[in-house]
């Protein structure tokens, strides 16, 4: 994955945040379910991205 499609995955995800009146008080981190081995297709991952809760 090149650099410019990693910027551009982590700008989306910014936008969806700030587009749902949410604010981000970290770093967007990743998480991965399946082993190394599983074919990249078939694997489960998740964006994490801590926000501020609202009153």
């Amino acid at each position: 994955m090149s650099f410019n499609s990693k910027l551009r995955r982590r700008l989306n995800i910014h936008m969806g945040v700030t587009m749902r009146h949410l604010r981000a008080t970290g770093e967007v981190s990743l998480a991965q379910y399946n082993p190394p081995w599983r074919l990249w297709i078939l694997r489960r991952n998740e964006v994490m991205i801590p926000i501020e809760a609202n009153p």
